[in-house]
């Protein structure tokens, strides 16, 4: 196997992975074979994933002797936006322009991950695509951090953005606008896990951190350093950034929980009837479904996105009688969810949506039986005749038999 330094010729980040196989004569079984063996250590076992993070510095006399990286891991269902999977991978002992032998991280799947240098010291830090990134049970990956001297009078802004999906949401870095501003000169725009380089040979500035949050998201954390040690961010997200100093913020995002509500409503039919006589249910459309399920009324604030089916059962006789008249369904703020002919609705990221059924009574079975009073006359005058008309009125579906009138 030959080895094509993609680093040294210059090539991108996320091509790096790049590698030509030599292949013998008649050794196309053999060459395989130690492509699938190598595929095969990178990968890692089933239900997990492996990700190696490697390194390497350009420019400058001597690297960074230690590199520590921090890896969050975020999944469906986890109950915190994110989890820290390693603090400290190992060490790497960098030498200038040469790549680290890199540090293998084991990381459950499927996830979605990042990884952040913790002390990238002066130098501007970089990240390949690779290092923020969905992952996928058996997956290998390799992450490709690059420290770049800054020049004489230059400081750095690297901005590394993590989306969480504990809650189901796909939204990928690419879909948050990063950039940093300084007042009332310019907008610099910085692409997810890359940097901005500013001239400081007059002296330092004031920027700030700007974000353009997706749909069903909320930031929920900003943390910056300065030459890798923390910093208080000032109002608006403020910083200052002085020469030969390399500022990295990570920001993390987290995708907003659903809420919805079912509730009964009827009208009509015996005395005893009441909500408890119906269990209602959403059911989501989800792989493993998110179900929303109760007697009477029901609340989930732990849904997965997706659309579901409104549906429920009449526990006995008495709800039976009743036909469902229609479900509606509203917003928090009241404005109205679209119910479809089949009742299902679409629940996306911070949704918070109450749905009611609402029953009519209508038997299906024995007679619905009704009076009524009525008289020849509204006002009738002193000694004169009045005649009054009791009406029994049979509403079915069955006729009634041996009808008593009493108590009259």
């Amino acid at each position: 196997r030959a080895v094509y330094n993609a680093k040294e010729h210059g090539t991108p980040a996320f091509l790096r992975t790049l590698a030509f196989f030599v292949i013998p004569a008649g050794g196309l079984a053999f060459a395989l074979g130690v492509f699938f063996s190598f595929w095969s250590l990178m990968a890692g076992a089933a239900g997990d994933a492996t990700l190696i993070i490697e390194k390497q510095v350009f420019g400058g006399s001597s690297a960074t002797t230690t590199s520590t990286f921090t890896v969050l891991r975020s999944l469906p269902g986890l109950s915190t936006p994110f989890e820290t999977i390693t603090s400290s991978a190992t060490d790497l002992d960098d030498a200038v322009g040469a790549e680290s032998g890199g540090a293998r991280v084991t990381i459950g799947a499927p996830s979605r991950f990042v990884v952040l240098e913790n002390n990238p010291g002066a130098y501007s830090p970089r990240y390949s695509t690779a290092c923020n990134s969905p992952i996928g049970e058996g997956d290998g990956l390799t992450c490709f951090v690059d420290n770049l001297e800054l020049a004489v009078g230059q400081g750095s802004v690297t901005l590394v953005p993590f989306i969480a999906v504990n809650n189901g949401g796909t939204a990928l870095p690419a879909d948050v606008a990063l950039s940093v501003v300084e007042a009332g000169v310019s907008s610099v725009g910085v692409t997810a896990g890359q940097s901005a380089l500013f001239d400081l040979s007059d002296g330092a500035k004031t920027l700030s951190f700007a974000n353009t949050i997706p749909v069903g998201y909320v930031r929920t954390s900003l943390a910056c350093t300065d030459n890798g040690a923390p910093i208080t961010l000032g109002e608006g997200d403020t910083f200052s950034l002085d020469a030969n100093h390399s500022v990295q913020c990570l920001a993390i995002y987290d995708d907003l929980p659903m809420k919805m509500r079912l509730l009964k409503s009827f009208s009509g039919g015996p005395v005893a009837t009441e909500i408890n006589d119906w269990t209602l249910k959403a059911q989501g459309n989800q792989a493993t479904p998110s179900v929303v399920t109760g007697i009477g009324s029901a609340f989930s604030d732990t849904l997965m996105p997706g659309v579901y089916t409104l549906s429920e059962t009449a526990d006995n006789q008495r709800a039976q009688d009743h036909s469902v008249h229609a479900w509606t369904c509203t917003y928090a703020d009241t404005s109205a969810v679209s119910v479809s002919a089949e009742n299902t609705i679409s629940v996306a990221l911070g949704d918070d949506i109450t749905c009611t059924s609402t029953s009519t009574f209508a038997p299906t079975t024995g007679a619905d039986l009704s009076l009524s009073l009525s008289a020849s006359t509204t006002a009738p005058q002193a000694g004169s005749l009045a005649e009054f008309t009791l009406t029994v009125t049979n509403s079915g579906p069955e006729n009634a038999v041996d009808v008593v009138l009493s108590g009259v």
